[in-house]
């Protein structure tokens, strides 16, 4: 996506700049093309609409090595979507258990009280009901 900031009149042509996006790819930061619409992919909540103030990528999966991104920065753009700031905790938390063995998952939330693993037995239901329902995501 090229947002325009101006031109740049080269050889008497006018040149559309890419604005640039700084992204935070495992320990190092990569520069890209700004590749985001403004929209949570969580929520649908718009920047154009001013029901956000902003949006920021997040990786659901860390695919490369970062000295890979380094030398090849479009890199750093898969394995995203697009979120707004109030999802993106969620989004990291989510990442981090994706990462983890069932096991160990499983046995630190059994040591936390019972009100704290009832939560979690609950959204397990919601998520086979959800997936369930209309197929979105299941399998």
């Amino acid at each position: 996506m090229v947002v325009s900031l101006g031109t740049s009149k080269r050889g008497g042509k006018n040149i559309k700049m890419a604005k640039k996006y700084y992204l935070k790819y495992q320990t190092v930061k990569v520069e890209v093309d700004d590749p985001r619409v403004g929209k949570c992919a969580v929520c649908g909540k718009s920047v154009k609409k001013k029901e956000l103030r902003s949006t920021a990528l997040h990786h659901y999966r860390y695919k490369y090595r970062p000295e890979t991104v380094l030398a090849n920065p479009e890199l750093a753009l898969e394995n995203t979507i697009e979120v707004g700031y109030c999802h993106h905790p969620i989004a990291d938390c989510l990442r981090l258990l994706y990462e983890r063995k069932n096991e160990d998952i499983v046995t630190c939330l059994f040591v936390h009280p019972k009100w704290f693993t009832d939560k979690f037995k609950r959204l397990a239901r919601e998520i086979v009901y959800r997936g369930g329902k209309n197929g979105k995501n299941a399998g």
